[in-house]
């Protein structure tokens, strides 16, 4: 009987494992897919590890194009823009006022959205992206 138990948690090991890698081969080529060159700065650009977005589409959750559309604004909003350090710096203003850390971090991201968002788009008419 105890060869039966042991035979039985291997196939099902055997499964789970051949699961997880159907998952990771589709979380790789769904990576794959969800790039695009930045013409601004001339590199690929594309989703490093199991990122959210990734798997919300892999789930089925978002399109490729809405996850790909997300990529493109994130890339030129961080990279492109002065986002971070406006970000960081209203932060700080906002702590010194003495909002909490979470309430601050919300309201700056609010702000400096909205004043970069219309950069981003700019950005992204100008140079096709």
């Amino acid at each position: 009987m105890r060869g039966t138990n042991k035979s039985r948690k291997t196939q099902g090991n055997r499964r789970k494992l051949k699961s997880q890698i159907r998952w990771n081969n589709g979380i790789i080529k769904l990576r794959e897919e969800l790039k695009f060159n930045c013409p601004i700065c001339g590199i690929t650009i594309r989703y490093v590890g199991l990122s959210n977005m990734v798997k919300k589409c892999h789930l089925g959750e978002m399109t490729k194009e809405a996850v790909l559309e997300h990529l493109k604004n994130s890339h030129v909003r961080h990279v492109h823009t002065h986002y971070d350090k406006l970000i960081l710096e209203t932060c700080k203003d906002f702590k010194s006022r003495g909002y909490s850390y979470d309430l601050a971090k919300t309201e700056a991201k609010r702000i400096v959205r909205s004043i970069i968002n219309p950069m981003v788009n700019e950005l992204r008419d100008k140079h096709k992206i």
